[in-house]
């Protein structure tokens, strides 16, 4: 458990008005410098001080490199608190004290890539049509989430695929592999317009694309469908991509060409991202036997 005590720890940002639909209220958008994002739901608490007014704001579990959706509920009582406290972290709920001093954050894991060829074909028969595709798509192609979903049908017709980055603005060019048209084929409506997403939300009538609150949503009920949650540990939408990743390093692609592909600046960067570096050091201490 690691205690931030002084709000200096943390920087707050002003949140756009969009980003107040999927809690009573959200609160701040804030980075934390060397906090990594959990990929579960609630996985963190963050007790806030305030003059008359003391309010609980828990952070969602959507993976968003290092920064955190607060989301900001209304006062409770002192015995409801207790009860989301226990229910949230096996324990009682901090004195008033505490509560006014302290900015406590639970321990949480990082995203993790699907590593196994097996769990991956265990999640995909776990999903079908529209939901099946996003996966195949997005262990394939390597994109980011925020890419992924804007994707039209008509990008996944052809041979190759080109779009504009959001997070770099950088224009991505790749082309398609035999597992995309496959899965584009089979699983793509063939009345379907080009204009049309290719990962349409039912809410909207298919004219908007799916969230990442959706995505994310989809991928965690495969992985349990799939019996594979104890498995593969904290799961989010970035999976795929590091999966890809992962994939891609195990079947001898050359570093500088995956940083590349990654838009990482080191290699040492590419390595922790894929988990590969845990892993050269859990093998390093498996073989010194003094």
């Amino acid at each position: 458990m690691r205690i931030i005590k002084s709000p200096k720890q943390i920087r707050l940002l002003p949140l756009r008005k969009h980003h107040f639909a999927k809690a009573e209220r959200l609160l701040r958008y804030v980075t934390a410098r060397r906090l990594e994002v959990a990929a579960r739901y609630v996985d963190v608490i963050v007790l806030t001080r305030r003059r008359r007014c003391r309010r609980r704001v828990v952070l969602a579990g959507q993976q968003r490199r290092q920064c955190a959706f607060l989301f900001l509920g209304r006062s409770h009582s002192p015995i409801k608190r207790n009860i989301i406290e226990r229910r949230l972290t096996g324990r009682p709920f901090l004195r008033d004290d505490e509560f006014n001093k302290s900015w406590e954050l639970v321990n949480f894991s990082e995203v993790k890539p699907i590593k196994k060829k097996t769990y991956i074909n265990a999640i995909k028969r776990s999903l079908h049509g529209r939901n099946r595709l996003l996966f195949i798509v997005g262990i394939n192609s390597g994109l980011r989430v925020s890419d992924l979903l804007k994707l039209k049908v008509g990008d996944l017709r052809g041979d190759y695929v080109q779009i504009r980055e959001g997070k770099t603005g950088k224009t991505k060019k790749f082309a398609l592999n035999d597992a995309i048209k496959k899965a584009v084929k089979e699983l793509v409506p063939a009345d379907a317009s080009d204009d049309d997403f290719a990962f349409p939300s039912r809410k909207g009538g298919g004219k908007k694309a799916l969230s990442r609150q959706q995505a994310y949503n989809i991928l965690n009920e495969a992985v349990e469908r799939a019996g594979l949650s104890d498995k593969i540990g904290a799961i989010g939408t970035h999976s795929m991509r590091k999966a890809w990743a992962y994939a891609a390093y195990q079947n001898g692609t050359p570093m500088p060409l995956l940083m590349k592909a990654l838009n990482h600046a080191s290699q040492r960067e590419t390595l922790r991202y894929i988990g590969v570096e845990q892993e050269q050091i859990d093998e390093v201490h498996a073989q010194v036997n003094l």
